[in-house]
């Protein structure tokens, strides 16, 4: 697999593949020898055997295929998620023995024009094209040269973690350069997986914070439906060029009804849209890039007047939205203002507003 990086943002060195396997197989030995001498005693004292109480030298020699089960998940859960996935290529035992491991993960994917990066729990591995057209993987400080095309490859490693139901990805990040192209081939990748895992009887990816660095509702739709409607939990979008726009369009699917974190780092075209629809959520931010006071304030009082259930009843009188221009404006509004701020319904939720990276 893939061996750590040192390009454009490695962040650790651990031992190479060679030297991981080995001292996990010498771990092994000891474990299974131990487990056998246990084993082998505990028949015999049953049996009430005295005679038999010596080790049978004829016990097989420990190997990884013949590990006890609880052994070896002692063994994994001492390794990180690359260890893992090295190990897991090492035969069909050992596969099914780190597949079937419940475990978490963070994973970020990074599609970019010539080389793709995937970050496993802080860990990156880059893949990009070789001078003979090659895959060259960058982890661990060492290259490594495959013969496949790069993109496959990434999609292979990648995945091997969505697909997986017994990993639970706590926080998916995606990104492709704001390039219709590549989200395109993004999509694909992850429609394939989705068409897969449903086929199986699945109900999506496994994913509980989903993080997405583009600004389109429609995309953003596309890629929330692909996530499990039972694990979704939080949803991010950063935009640092355009603002958000379509917001219609992931406001109306399944799983934005599942969201009870939202946050926009950035800005949005039509705030009073989202802050509408945020009925289910209990912790929400806007991060704006400009500090526009009068917006700002707007979307406080927009969000109090929602969890206080005020707003459903303003909304039924004519032109409200039309009319209501600035906090500033709603002088007739101070002294709810501040009665709502107050109230047991507004202190069970959470905002924050504020300038990007303040």
């Amino acid at each position: 697999m893939s061996i750590c990086s040192n390009s454009r943002k490695s962040k650790c060195a651990p031992p190479s593949c060679v030297a991981m396997v080995t001292t996990l197989a010498a771990m092994a030995k000891n474990l299974v020898t131990l487990s056998c001498s246990i084993e082998y005693f505990r028949l015999h004292f049953s049996s009430y055997s005295l005679k038999l109480l010596t080790m049978n030298r004829d016990f097989p020699p420990p190997n990884l295929d013949t590990m006890p089960i609880n052994a070896l998940r002692e063994i994994l859960s001492n390794l990180n998620i690359i260890e893992r996935s090295v190990l897991r290529k090492v035969n069909r035992t050992l596969r099914e023995a780190v597949d079937n491991n419940h475990t978490t993960v963070d994973v970020e994917f990074d599609f970019c024009d010539d080389y793709i990066t995937l970050t496993l729990d802080g860990i990156m591995i880059e893949y990009s094209n070789d001078d003979e057209n090659k895959c060259q993987i960058l982890d661990y400080q060492k290259p490594k040269i495959v013969d496949s095309d790069y993109v496959e490859f990434a999609k292979k490693d990648f995945g091997i973690h969505l697909k997986n139901p017994n990993t639970r990805i706590k926080n998916l990040k995606l990104q492709w350069e704001y390039s219709e192209d590549l989200f395109y081939k993004l999509l694909h990748i992850l429609e394939t997986f989705f068409d897969e895992i449903t086929q199986n009887g699945g109900s999506g990816f496994s994913v509980e914070t989903l993080e997405l660095g583009e600004n389109g509702g429609n995309k953003i739709a596309r890629l929330l439906r692909l996530i499990d409607v039972n694990t979704i939990t939080s949803l991010i979008i950063s935009c640092d060029q355009f603002p958000v726009e379509e917001e219609e369009e992931f406001i109306n699917v399944p799983q934005w009804e599942r969201i009870r974190d939202f946050r926009v780092f950035g800005n949005v075209e039509h705030p009073y849209t989202i802050i509408n629809a945020l009925g289910n959520v209990s912790s929400f931010s806007i991060d704006q890039l400009n500090n526009n006071v009068d917006l700002t304030s707007q979307m406080v009082l927009l969000f109090i007047l929602l969890v206080s259930g005020t707003l459903n009843y303003l909304q039924s009188t004519n032109n409200f939205f039309s009319n209501f221009q600035s906090f500033w404006e709603l002088q007739t509004w101070k002294n709810n203002f501040s009665r709502l701020k107050s109230s047991s319904s507004f202190s069970q939720r959470s905002t924050h507003f504020g300038k990007c990276g303040s």
